[in-house]
């Protein structure tokens, strides 16, 4: 029996993965500073990343 670990890929290689990400947000909430701040904040930086 084979008690070695087996790797499932490499962890050097980068995978692209590439979806469609929505911010979904309740109506009272989005009026709240904080959570405002939040989404704006996760918007610039997923943005950045996307090119």
């Amino acid at each position: 029996m084979n008690t070695q670990p087996t790797a499932l890929h490499d962890a050097t290689e980068k995978e692209e993965f590439a979806a469609d990400i929505y911010l979904v947000l309740h109506e009272d909430l989005r009026r709240s500073a904080k959570i405002r701040a939040v989404a704006d904040f996760l918007g610039e930086v997923l943005a950045e990343r996307a090119g």
